[in-house]
Parts: structure tokens; sequence; C-alpha cells
């Protein structure tokens, strides 16, 4: 259990440091202050997904490598820091996990499926269709992300696809004499 009132940013997170025993590295934090009291007892994983939670509304992240806690912005992340998780993984980490996966489409194509999903993705998550592959790399929470590959697991499932309005193909006629 814990209560923070009017605690700032640099404090709150030396302490979650602290009592994690990992090290502490950032750039930048947000400049406000958290208030927060918990009714119950929460493990440390808890702990850091609940001010993930917090840093991820004012547009910052953890991330967790061995023994060090990273504060990061999420605009302009580099990518390339953020863990790749396997899709698989996606429900048994805690929701706002910060992660990147890449989804593999069967019958979707992923650079027409961009702008339908967009809207599921939060402020901090990107998109990015890999033509070449027909893969769809997606960075966000891992709660968000396990709620897009339940929905693209869906729509390419085989009642979806049953439910497609067949095509027909056109037999001795000519298309000027169709109509």
């Amino acid at each position: 259990k814990f209560q923070f009132r009017n605690q700032a940013w640099q404090a709150l997170m030396r302490w979650l440091a602290e009592v994690s025993s990992m090290s502490l590295d950032w750039q930048e934090l947000p400049g406000d202050y958290l208030n927060i009291a918990t009714r119950r007892k929460h493990s440390l994983e808890e702990t850091r997904d609940l001010f993930n939670r917090h840093l991820l509304a004012r547009g910052f992240t953890i991330l967790e490598f061995d023994g060090i806690i990273q504060v990061l912005k999420t605009k302009g992340i580099n990518t390339a820091q953020v863990p790749r998780v396997d899709v698989s993984k996606l429900d048994s980490l805690p929701p706002h996990r910060f992660v990147r996966v890449s989804f593999s489409l069967n019958t979707l194509i992923a650079a027409d499926v961009i702008a339908e999903l967009k809207p599921l993705i939060s402020s901090n998550g990107e998109l990015n269709a890999l033509a070449a592959t027909n893969r769809l790399e997606a960075m966000d929470t891992a709660g968000n992300l396990a709620e897009l590959n339940r929905i693209l697991n869906e729509e390419q499932s085989q009642a979806s696809l049953e439910g497609l309005a067949r095509e027909f193909v056109l037999e001795d006629v000519r298309a000027n004499d169709a109509g």
C-alpha cells in the first residue's frame, strides 16, 4: 500500500527504483505531480505498471531492462529501445507495459488495415505496415496490443471469411454486353 500527495516525479521514480532494487535512468520526467492512494497491497510489478499508466497519460513510459528502470518520452522514441515481445506473450504482461510486436497477416493486407486499426492504438502507440512481408509492426501497451491481436485473429478467422460476400466469375458474356 502507498499514498503520495503532490509528489514530484523525480522523487517517485527514485522511490520506485529503490523498492524495486533497480537502477534508474531518465533524461526528462513530467513536470507535474502525482496524487495517488491505494487501498490494497500491490506487488512491485503491479506498482511499476500503475506508475507507467500515469506516465503514459503524460506522454512518458517506463522501459525495464536488466536491473534498470528507464523513463523515456513516447513521442519520437527510438523504436529499437522498446522491447520486442512475441504476440503470444501479450496476455501475460502487465497491461501498461510498453512493448512492440509483429503481427503476421494471412487474409488481410497490412497497408489496407492501418487506417481501420489506428483508432485502436493509444496516442503513445504506433502502427506500420511492412508490405513485402505483409506484417503489421505495432508499438503500444501490452493491453492495447493484446486487444488488437484478438481483433486481427477474429477478422482472419474462418467464420469471418465465410461471412464475406462471394465473388462470382462472369462467364460467356462480354463485358460490354453485361449491363
